[in-house]
């Protein structure tokens, strides 16, 4: 589980986020990462992050253990950024794709990385 201050979680974020941030996808997952203008006072503690995990990927255990690997890859992104930048500010949804059900935890998170640099490079 991630802690409760790197966690997105309300419905408007989520939508802001999808659909103004910019998107960069691999085989694994599509990240959205989000920097409000204008940060709410309440943004305090870092990046906050949220997870769509639909039942394309499969079944509710399938499911489950995709969205727990991609909290693990991101987990290990905030607590060493090696080469990605992100800013307390940032809102970001990793989206998983049905490829994300056989990854490994290192594969996602080489996904998640990847993204976020290509992302976060301009």
């Amino acid at each position: 589980m991630l802690p409760s201050k790197h966690r997105l979680r309300s419905s408007a974020a989520f939508g802001l986020t999808v659909k103004r941030g910019r998107k960069k996808g691999s085989k694994s997952v599509v990240v959205y990462v989000y920097e409000p203008h204008t940060p709410p006072l309440i943004t305090t503690g870092g990046p906050r992050v949220g997870l769509v995990v639909s039942k394309g990927v499969g079944n509710s255990v399938v499911r489950h253990n995709v969205a727990r690997t991609i909290r693990a890859a991101m987990r290990n992104v905030l607590e060493d950024p090696a080469g990605v930048e992100l800013k307390e500010t940032h809102n970001i949804v990793i989206r998983a794709l049905p490829h994300s059900a056989q990854a490994s935890t290192r594969e996602v998170e080489k996904d998640v990385r990847s993204c976020l640099r290509r992302i976060l490079q301009r």
